[in-house]
Parts: structure tokens; C-alpha cells; sequence
């Protein structure tokens, strides 16, 4: 993904992040033509997420969600509280990286209060989103036993944790 001059990409367990700057092309005619200047390995931050904790996703804002306070886009990741088994949207503010080293002041910042629920013991196995054409998120979460819980705007909203009568 690719946000303000910033490459991002997430594994389970961390963001790797790089910022990406473009340059015009010496002696073209087309002043427009620009490439990206290549990145090497040393120049890649690495966020990591504290153990137990799972990245299932991130995403993008959109027009919608950029207020005069935070007119900028931002990332939003999607991580995986382990002792509820329940997703916290987190917003990813990143500060830039002196050249050299690299390296960026990061910070997450909750983007609805999480509201914890009783300890579960069932983890989750995939987490599905999409942001609807007026920047609502809907979410849904499947979990190793099978059941899901459904997220709305941010929000937990409900479980499902049993099969009955195969309903």
C-alpha cells in the first residue's frame, strides 16, 4: 500500500515501512516523467507488534474520512487483541524518517474505544472489511470454532457462537 511517499506492507507480526520519493528524469522531454528512486534494504523500517497480538489488515482512508484537524490520509490497521479474540481498529501516525537513518517515530492511536469483553479462547482465523460509499466500515471476523463477530462504523457489535438446529 502506498500512502504521502510511504510504502507499506504487514506480515502477521509486523508493517514494514519505506518512504518512496520520486525525481524527474534528467534530459527527457517530458518533464512530467518521473521515476521512483530505488530503495535499499537499509533505508526499511520495521514496526513490530507486541507478541500474541495479530495483524489481519490494513487499509487506506478515503476523501470521506479526512477532517481540518487530519486533512491528510492515513493508514488504518487492523490488529487482533489476543485475550478477547476481538479487532482493534488502530490508526498508524507516522512521522518522517530522518535520511539516514530511516528510521520513523510511529505511535497507534485507538479509532473507537475498545470495549473488552470476556476472555475467549477462540482466535481468529480471517477478518473480512470494506468501507461502504459513505467511509462506513463494516467488518467480519470468523474465529477457530467457526463463529463470527460482526463490526459496524469501527464497532463491535455481536457474536456468534453456536449452531443450533442448523441455523
Amino acid at each position: 500500500m502506498f500512502n504521502s511517499n510511504k510504502f507499506y506492507a504487514a506480515s502477521p507480526s509486523c508493517i514494514k515501512v519505506c518512504s518512496l520519493y520520486l525525481t524527474t528524469l534528467e534530459g527527457t522531454r517530458n518533464k512530467e516523467a518521473k521515476v521512483s528512486r530505488v530503495i535499499a534494504e537499509s533505508q526499511v523500517s520495521t514496526i513490530a507488534i507486541e507478541k500474541d497480538f495479530k495483524i489481519h489488515g490494513l487499509a487506506l482512508t478515503s476523501d470521506g474520512l479526512k477532517t481540518k484537524a487530519n486533512p491528510n490520509d492515513f493508514v488504518l490497521v487492523f490488529l487482533e487483541v489476543p485475550e478477547h479474540n476481538k479487532i482493534s481498529i488502530n490508526e498508524l501516525r507516522i512521522g518522517d524518517g530522518a535520511l539516514p537513518p530511516y528510521q520513523f517515530n510511529y505511535r497507534f492511536i485507538e479509532w473507537r474505544e475498545y470495549a473488552a469483553r470476556q476472555v475467549l479462547n477462540d482466535p481468529i482465523t480471517k477478518y473480512q472489511f470494506v468501507f461502504d460509499k459513505d467511509n462506513m466500515h463494516i467488518g467480519v471476523a470468523q474465529r477457530k470454532s467457526m463463529g463470527f463477530d460482526i463490526y459496524y462504523n469501527g464497532n463491535f457489535i455481536d457474536t456468534a457462537t453456536k449452531r443450533r438446529n442448523g441455523e
